[in-house]
């Protein structure tokens, strides 16, 4: 009597998985040939769906921690640009204009360097156009007493050439940020460590050549080291946009983000 009960439980377990099956495999069928039953909402999936429509591009964010968005509740920069990209996107039925933040903590250009291609590879759309947005140098300068600079400034020059070739080789337009300054009261040295620093005279060293480089290899260069100096905002300084003195606050990822869209909206790469 047992195994006859379990027969019947086995047959009715195979006869509504077998409903289920064929259930599934007829609502896929519908919505592949595109049939309407009465009395049901028309579904369509359509074959020739490209990830980003043209003119809506990908946008590969490669950074550090400034990047990642450390020190903003708010998700940083690259959130504050993904929002407002996302808020057109959906406006525009036509647009889908998707943006990656790459950035990793403590990274340097030499980091970025090894990394690109793996990251951008994984990520890219062969029909979508390609921007590739580089916001790094600040760890690179990071300065100790007995080695010098973390990446050398001719190794620095180096590699954000091969960065600038590398997105070109992938199609993409290569930009770059400026390195922020920092409060040196609170960097140079930093608490923990009395050998380590971070200047605001290295980091004009580090800007000028990373200027230089993008304007022999046709990369766009964008200031953001200007828009933190220049910054009064009822009496206060760029000092007040630093959450520790490196890293911005939410107020200077703000600043970050509207240098970021209003160059990516004047130079017509976002429509």
């Amino acid at each position: 009597m047992l195994v006859k009960t379990k027969q019947k439980t086995l047959t009715k377990i195979i006869y509504i998985t077998g409903a289920l099956i064929a259930t599934t495999a007829l609502a896929y069928a519908i919505l592949a040939v595109n049939i309407t039953p009465p009395g049901t909402v028309k579904i369509v999936i359509p074959t020739n769906h490209k990830y980003c429509e043209v003119g809506s591009p990908q946008i590969f964010v490669f950074g550090d921690s400034i990047t990642y968005g450390s020190w903003d509740a708010s998700g940083g920069w690259v959130q504050r640009l993904r929002e407002f990209l996302d808020e057109e996107n959906q406006a525009d039925p036509n647009s889908y204009c998707i943006v990656f933040n790459l950035g990793v903590p403590a990274n340097t250009s030499t980091n970025l360097v090894s990394r690109f291609q793996t990251e951008f590879s994984l990520r890219k759309d062969q029909n979508a156009e390609k921007i590739a947005i580089f916001f790094i140098g600040i760890n690179d300068s990071r300065y100790t007493q007995d080695s010098g600079f973390q990446v050398s400034t001719s190794t620095f020059t180096s590699n954000i050439r091969k960065l600038i070739n590398q997105a070109k080789g992938n199609n993409a337009k290569p930009i770059f940020l400026s390195i922020t300054p920092v409060d040196e009261s609170k960097t140079a040295p930093i608490p923990w460590n009395p050998n380590i620093s971070f200047t605001n005279n290295n980091i004009r060293q580090f800007n000028k050549i990373l200027k230089s480089v993008c304007n022999v290899n046709g990369a766009s260069y964008i200031d953001t080291y200007s828009k933190f100096i220049n910054y009064a905002e009822s009496g206060l300084d760029y000092k007040s946009l630093l959450a520790d003195g490196l890293h911005p606050n939410s107020e200077g990822h703000r600043i970050i983000y509207e240098t970021v869209r209003d160059s990516l909206i004047n130079s017509a790469i976002l429509q």
